[in-house]
């Protein structure tokens, strides 16, 4: 009878250690998973921050507010209210051109969760931007199609975005995109300079070059002669610019790649508050021309005869003066070439144009 009793208390007690196991493995397995619906809510919540970050900065960029400055105005950082150490912060890069992810622009958003405790929870993600004005075949800063001598909208084509992008239709004044000018008037990206004081050059002794003509001062005009088939890509902050055919036959202008970056055919960024892009055809020139032409001047095409000028790509202008001819040749810009989701390199985004998030990735 002694052993049946002392039997039992063995039983007993082996029993009570295996639940006893049992609850401490529940347990344990409870917390575990408390644990890490506690994490994946967190790292949801850090999430939602940096994307709440990154939408609030998108607001203010289309309502007017610039963060094309140095940290920490490039910046903002907004808070969730009742959880606490929770922070989302969003910062503004004027080009994509290191992450090599795309757009004109990104936003940099970090959300953080118990940003007081000894282990955050932080989640990192980026969201391109493109204007809206690089889905254009022409665009302006003040409107322009009551400017062109034919409202015939057969000139432009736009088989990516459709035949009414061809100009800024509101007729209201925006501050188009800009090109960042130190880093195009640096040398070490453009591989082609002519002699100092230089006022006129002929365009095909520069065939294959990013060429850099810098005004400093005397004849504010720079005249480009044109004629033959040439590839170049013509950066110049002169006043004035003229682009004159030969009158003797076709001029074909193709754009260059150097860097691995597809430069603007044209970058006209004058260092004085007016300035003028014109092209003078001559005779029955036909002149065509493949890329991205830009100017925050007034562009402007004079015919002398009957001449043909085609763009394939991108009109951008500050000021448009009368292009399209009623009598004299023809005027075309077919937009061949997709620069709302492949914008030309190191443009800054502005304000007064819509931007929209293009891309979007996280880093984890």
């Amino acid at each position: 009878m002694k052993r049946k009793g002392q039997a039992l208390i063995i039983v007993v007690i082996i029993f009570a250690l295996i639940v006893s196991v049992f609850a401490i493995s529940i347990s344990t397995a409870m917390r575990s998973q408390a644990l890490e619906e506690t994490e994946i809510y967190q790292r949801e919540q850090a999430l939602y921050l940096a994307q709440m970050g990154i939408n609030q900065m998108i607001y203010n960029i289309n309502n007017g507010v610039d963060y094309n400055k140095p940290p920490p105005n490039n910046s903002i950082i907004i808070t969730a209210p009742g959880v606490p150490g929770a922070e989302g912060k969003a910062t503004y890069h004027k080009d994509d051109i290191e992450t090599k992810y795309g757009g004109a622009g990104y936003v940099e958003g970090i959300g953080t969760v118990n940003k007081s405790q000894s282990q955050p929870v932080t989640r990192r993600i980026f969201v391109s931007l493109t204007s809206e004005a690089f889905k254009y075949c022409l665009y302006t800063s003040t409107g322009g199609k009551d400017l062109i001598d034919t409202p015939d909208t057969d000139y432009f084509s736009n088989p990516s975005y459709g035949s009414s992008y061809f100009y800024n239709p509101s007729g209201t004044s925006y501050t188009i995109p800009y090109p960042d000018w130190s880093w195009y008037s640096n040398l070490s990206n453009y591989n082609a300079s002519p002699p100092p004081g230089t006022t006129s050059i002929n365009a095909s002794d520069y065939d294959g070059k990013v060429l850099y003509v810098p005004y400093s001062s005397g004849t504010d005009t720079l005249t480009v002669n044109v004629s033959g088939s040439f590839s170049l890509a013509l950066i110049t902050n002169f006043p004035n610019v003229t682009i004159q055919s030969s009158g003797k036959g076709n001029a074909t202008w193709n754009s260059v790649t150097f860097n691995n970056l597809t430069y603007p055919l044209i970058l006209h960024y004058p260092s004085t508050t007016s300035g003028s892009l014109t092209f003078n055809l001559q005779g029955n020139d036909i002149v065509t021309l493949y890329g991205f032409i830009y100017t925050n001047a007034t562009f402007s095409i004079l015919y002398s005869g009957q001449s043909n000028f085609t763009l394939y790509g991108e009109l951008m202008t500050g000021i448009l003066d009368k292009i399209a001819p009623k009598k004299n040749g023809t005027f075309k810009i077919n937009y061949i070439y997709d620069y709302f989701n492949n914008p030309p390199p190191h443009f800054i985004t502005v304000t007064g144009t819509k931007f929209k998030p293009y891309s979007f990735r996280e880093e984890y």
